[in-house]
């Protein structure tokens, strides 16, 4: 498989709404494709704003076995359904084996008293972890 063109993929991370896993309820989502960034509490919002543009591959940390089954229950379904899987996590534990540790190093939440996750860092993060494992 040829190195996918970073501009081609849709990078992605979401944070449930409660910590019902049955309920699949989306709070936020973070999306970053080619220089578009967004983020929003609107799925609706993010598929018509990523729509035209047409990602080829859809990529998380921890994609296949979190998010995943999230998205398949909200608006972007059409649309990740179409997509090839770039999991993050999955390349890490085979490219930094030697690692103990495989989370997101998520520097942002050091200066935050409420150590919230936020969906849009957490994709740009995946992002420069995926180019690290490119390299």
């Amino acid at each position: 498989m040829p190195i996918p063109d970073v501009s081609q993929i849709l990078f992605l991370d979401l944070e449930p709404l409660n910590a019902d896993p049955h309920k699949k309820s989306i709070r936020e989502t973070g999306i970053v494709l080619g220089d578009r960034q967004l983020k929003s509490q609107s799925v609706e919002h993010l598929a018509n704003n990523i729509s035209a543009c047409q990602p080829v591959y859809l990529c998380g940390h921890n994609l296949r076995d979190f998010d995943y089954p999230y998205l398949l229950n909200s608006a972007l379904a059409p649309l990740i359904t179409q997509l090839e899987i770039i999991d993050t996590l999955e390349l890490s534990l085979l490219f930094f084996s030697e690692n103990t540790l495989h989370k997101l190093p998520k520097t942002y939440k050091e200066n935050d008293p409420n150590k919230t996750n936020d969906p849009l860092q957490d994709a740009l993060l995946t992002r420069d972890l995926l180019k690290q494992i490119i390299e």
